[in-house]
């Protein structure tokens, strides 16, 4: 009786430590899904009108360091940028928050970038520009994938 008592209370005992570790591991995959936002989205920006149209993408994003590089192709002259240090400002596993501030581009001083999955590998969202040229902001909606 005693050698069985002892069998089922080191059954309850493993049971026990092995159901929170498996909880755990389900648990860690589920954060890392919405922990890791893609590593490089690539595609073409476009005004609202589709009238214009270049090369964009985010390369190198990375959650742990907050950055990621921008690359952005412009149809005024002077104005295209290739891989310019941004900032990752938000993964929810929702919405890319990526932000460049600072003036690293005389052109674009700001740009503030929100994308979105849009169903497999594709994504969409907004781009803010505030053009220092013209002052005005300046809205673009980017058509990327996930590479």
């Amino acid at each position: 009786m005693k050698t069985a008592i002892a069998a089922l209370c080191a059954v309850a005992l493993l049971a026990g430590l092995t159901l929170p570790a498996s909880a755990q591991e389900a648990q860690s995959a589920t954060q890392r899904v919405v922990a890791d936002p893609p590593k490089r989205l690539g595609g073409r920006w476009y005004t609202p009108d589709r009238m214009y149209s270049q090369r964009f993408s985010l390369d190198e994003i990375s959650a742990v360091r907050k950055t990621a590089l921008i690359t952005y192709w412009s149809t005024r002259d002077g104005c295209s940028f290739e891989k310019l240090h941004g900032s990752l400002d938000g993964w929810d596993g929702k919405t890319l928050k990526v932000s460049l501030l600072g003036g690293q581009n005389l052109c674009h001083p700001t740009m503030l970038i929100e994308l979105q999955p849009q169903g497999g590998r594709k994504w969409g969202g907004s781009i803010h520009l505030n053009m220092q040229v013209t002052g005005a902001p300046a809205l673009v909606h980017p058509e990327l994938e996930q590479e």
